[in-house]
């Protein structure tokens, strides 16, 4: 009965699903759109043979003017293809593909070595470009690429008509060659870039020949699919939900930090510069339940927006940990030094805003940056601060070291850790199915997710008896067993990611979990940290359980949620409750 339950809901779900992003092909829709194209084609089809462009040694910098002669003709068919005509299009963005064939004529026949087929190819869509614009049926003419591919540019047309009901519309024209060169020739183990050599043997170019390839055969491939998909209802809106479904965490976040790092390490108009930028937030360590997805608000101020109709109302700040250089100066009362790093960030943003236009807004603590699609929230580690953290505990000048650099040192430490972690174990991914569990249960204020990340480091650092966890189900059915068979009150949990821990401080470790065990025989709940998480950043347990969960009732109310037996006896009960969780997250099971 639970699982038809489940089934219905999910059928209720898709179904609903589809009617928000599927986009409805009315009469003034189609009619615009064929008014569209149709202006575009007569506008093509107007411009005037044998015309000349020379714009190629700017696009292909290794050819030379007198090896690109093009002269322009007129293609042989404007069709429209891609999803609009295969019914699939998801809103909000409607895009419309138009294939235009280049003709033979336009060609050499040794054209498709050293790039000058992708020369000439640029070459013919400039003159359109050139002529679109001229024409009243176009409002603006862009460039993009095809399939990301920066050799292969196409235009997009935003046409000067539009609709209410879908003023995102725009025209893609995609260039084609269908029977332009002979396909023995772009076979994948020749080599058509005679500059790659090596010792005077020519090296093969699949990737460059497949670029050609896939231009000969776009219009019969779209042709194959549009006959495959209008024939299948099902595959279409099947196609419709893989293009809502949200994007994976891809090596934009990276990118974007690469850039911030580089910009910040460039200042050189503050009084101390930037030495270091470490990522903190949990998305740089792969770990994060939900990755950040760019933003179209989070980018710099020159940037054009164009906003979509499914966009969130709130930006998740990824914290970034940023060091100075050394200085004799900093002052000594701890109030002081947090105003000193409040003006040094505040200075920072005035200067990122002023030499590369992103928009910052700063706070009394820390100063949050928009580039490329993400907020990153910048907060300074005081250098000195860090030194005093080495001194005897008996020194009076310890209770000066600010509590926030010992937060930031510690989250900067454990990011390292769990990076190298990664390169381990790559399949170390079911932390996240572990941190979604904790919070599916309103655990997240009793476990940091730094706690979390170091319950599952331990599952695959002390394995044994067991193998090394082989998939995400078994590392999160250990990462329970663990929760709930683990004496926490009489044993200390020791995780060694570097293994760098000696003898002299395991018996440390060992002290410190003893004296916080003092006050178990006078009230067996008085323990704190319920959890003792011991590493070598932090020996005593104080950066993620000093405070959570705050007793063992807490604890114990958090062993009662783990049905472990059930998950083991009965695998239908186990499916039915993951799926539960993803449904509770608004996602699929991972």
């Amino acid at each position: 009965m639970a699982s038809e339950t489940l089934t219905n809901r999910m059928d209720f779900k898709v179904r609903e699903l589809l009617k928000e992003v599927q986009l409805d092909y009315s009469p003034s829709f189609t009619k615009l759109v064929d008014e569209t194209v149709s202006a575009i084609r007569e506008a093509i089809h107007q411009i005037p043979e044998d015309l000349q462009e020379y714009v190629a040694p700017d696009f292909v910098k290794d050819i030379r003017a007198d090896k690109v002669e093009f002269k322009f003709k007129k293609p042989k068919s404007i069709e429209i293809g891609g999803s609009y005509s295969m019914c699939c299009i998801a809103k909000p963005d409607v895009n419309v593909d138009l294939f235009i064939r280049m003709p033979k004529e336009c060609f050499h026949e040794k054209d498709y070595l050293n790039y000058c087929y992708h020369a000439k190819r640029f070459l013919y869509l400039c003159i359109v470009k050139k002529y679109l614009k001229l024409s009243s049926v176009a409002q603006k003419v862009e460039w993009s690429t095809f399939q990301n591919e920066a050799r292969k540019p196409i235009l997009v047309v935003h046409p000067a008509m539009k609709l209410v009901e879908s003023p995102q519309l725009v025209v893609r024209i995609i260039p084609t060659a269908k029977s332009v060169f002979n396909v023995s020739k772009l076979n994948l183990d020749r080599s058509n870039v005679r500059a790659l050599n090596q010792g005077g043997v020519l090296q093969a170019t699949p990737k460059y020949n497949s670029s050609m390839l896939e231009d000969l055969f776009l219009e019969d491939n779209a042709e194959f699919v549009k006959r495959t998909f209008l024939g299948w209802k099902e595959l279409g809106e099947a196609l419709i939900l893989l293009k809502v479904y949200p994007i994976a965490f891809s090596a934009s976040l990276l990118e974007a930090f690469e850039v911030l790092s580089k910009r910040l390490r460039l200042l050189n108009d503050i009084p101390l510069r930037v030495s270091s930028a470490q990522p903190l937030d949990s998305a740089f360590r792969f770990t994060s339940v939900f990755p950040p997805r760019p933003h179209p608000l989070a980018v710099e101020k020159t940037v054009n927006l164009r906003l979509q109709k499914f966009t969130s109302s709130c930006i998740h700040p990824l914290e970034v940990m940023i060091q100075l250089e050394g200085s004799g100066n900093w002052p000594m009362d701890e109030v002081a030094i947090e105003k000193t790093k409040s003006a040094f960030l505040l200075k920072i943003g005035e200067s990122l805003q002023n030499n590369w236009g992103m928009a910052c807004n700063p706070t009394e603590d820390d100063v949050v940056v928009f580039t490329s699609g993400y907020a990153f929230r910048l907060k300074a580690l005081h250098e000195r601060g860090l030194n005093l953290l080495k001194r005897q505990i008996g020194s009076n000048q310890v209770k000066w070291v600010p509590s926030t650099d010992k937060i930031l040192s510690s989250r900067g430490q454990h990011s390292s850790m769990i990076n190298g972690l990664q390169g381990r174990f790559p399949i170390y991914g079911p932390v996240r199915l572990a941190k979604r569990w904790v919070a599916a249960y309103f655990f997240s204020t009793s476990l940091e997710e730094e706690a979390v990340e170091l319950l599952v480091a331990y599952l695959f650092l002390k394995h044994f008896p067991f193998y090394t966890p082989c998939s995400r189900i078994v590392g999160f059915l250990r990462f329970l067993r663990l929760l709930s068979e683990y004496d926490w009150a009489f044993s200390a949990l020791i995780v060694d990611i570097n293994g760098d821990l000696t003898l002299d401080d395991e018996k440390e470790i060992n002290g410190n979990f003893t004296s916080s065990r003092k006050a178990y025989d006078d009230n067996m709940q008085n323990i704190s940290p319920a959890i003792f998480l011991a590493t070598s950043y932090d020996k005593a347990s104080e950066a993620w359980t000093k405070s959570s969960p705050s007793s063992s009732d807490a604890l114990l109310e958090i062993w009662r949620q783990v049905p472990l037996n059930a998950f083991i006896f009965n695998s239908e009960a186990f499916s039915l409750h993951i799926r539960m969780l993803c449904w509770r997250f608004g996602e699929t099971v991972p």
